[in-house]
Order: C-alpha cells, then structure tokens, then sequence
C-alpha cells in the first residue's frame, strides 16, 4: 500500500531537505533521453524486480520492445516479503522458490552470454 501523498514533489522535497536546497532536482527527463527510458537498447543486460521493491515502478520489469531489447531478460519475483535485491542474498535452503527460479535462470543465462560452459 502507497500513500498517494508520496509523490514526485514530496520526494523532490525530501532529498533537498536531506542533501541541500542548493541541489537543483534530477533532470528525469533528460536521464531518459539520454538512456533511451523504457524505451533503451542494449544487450546482456538481466533485470530483475521483486514484487515488494518499491523501485519496481522504475524498473525493466517486463521487455518493452522485442526487437530493439531482444538482449534483455527480465525476471519478477513474486513471494511475500521479497524486496530489493532479494535475488542478491547469500542463497539459502530457506528462500521462497520464486528467488530459487530467478537465480536458476541468472546463472544460466550469464555464462551463455559469455559463451562459458558450466
């Protein structure tokens, strides 16, 4: 559940009263012009998003084009309590199977990019 208060502006106010007034806000739209937004290409990159990250709305959390993101991958973890960077955690016998599934595939798909056999 999001507070709808939790907006761009209360952000944008909050890391001025954290870092500086002084600290003109990011430029968002020039970052995504520049990177391409939703909309970037490149390739061997490997996104992951787990269903509590609040970063998940700023994420590749699905491949927006095939054509020009055919060197993505994109994984979403959903279990409860999974969070930023759960896939990042020292594995566990423990972890929900939805972080074992991410993890199976990041370790397939990584050396098939660099054309290592495991």
């Amino acid at each position: 559940m999001h507070s709808q208060f939790l907006d761009l502006a209360y952000y944008r106010n909050y890391c001025q009263r954290i870092f500086s007034p002084d600290i003109p806000p990011p430029d968002t739209a020039k970052s995504n012009a520049y990177y391409g937004g939703l909309e970037m290409t490149g390739s061997n990159i490997y996104f992951t998003t787990a269903i509590e990250d609040p970063w998940q709305f700023l994420d590749m959390r699905y491949i927006h084009n095939p054509v020009t993101q055919s060197g993505f991958k994109t994984y979403y973890i959903n279990c409860p309590d999974c969070g930023h960077c759960k896939d990042l955690h020292t594995p566990s016998d423990s972890d929900p199977e939805s972080v074992k599934l991410a993890r199976a595939d990041i370790y397939k798909t990584i050396p098939e990019w660099l054309g290592i056999t495991m």
